[in-house]
């Protein structure tokens, strides 16, 4: 589009990982678009994602800066690693190309976790 690539919000994923796709990746592709072309600033417009996917709670509001400044008891590394990879898979819908997407690993890296866990 001759324009420079905007920055991803931290909201995208949350907002993209709850919508089921219909269209697949063609409505993906034009939905990008149309936010890149929706976009003045540094960061990529989520206006038309948003209309697109309807008003998600991750679109709404960003997560809190620490997530775990109220507990008492911290989660340990691991504990901590089960929980992320589980809401991963929730909101990829048991899909772990997309869930390993969501959590920055590839692919094969959650599978050999997943297979660890499993023996």
């Amino acid at each position: 589009m001759g324009r420079p690539v905007p920055a991803m919000p931290r909201e995208l994923p949350g907002c993209l990982a709850g919508y089921a796709f219909p269209g697949n990746i063609r409505e993906l592709r034009a939905m990008l678009y149309d936010a890149v072309s929706l976009t003045a600033g540094p960061t990529l417009a989520l206006d038309g994602i948003q209309a697109a996917v309807g008003r998600c709670d991750a679109c709404r509001e960003a997560p809190p800066a620490n997530l775990f400044a109220g507990c008492d008891r911290l989660p340990t590394f691991a504990e901590a690693a089960e929980l992320l990879v589980d809401e991963a898979l929730a909101r990829a819908g048991g899909n772990q190309t997309l869930a390993a997407r969501l959590l920055g690993v590839s692919q094969p890296a959650l599978s050999k976790r997943l297979k660890a866990r499993r023996e």
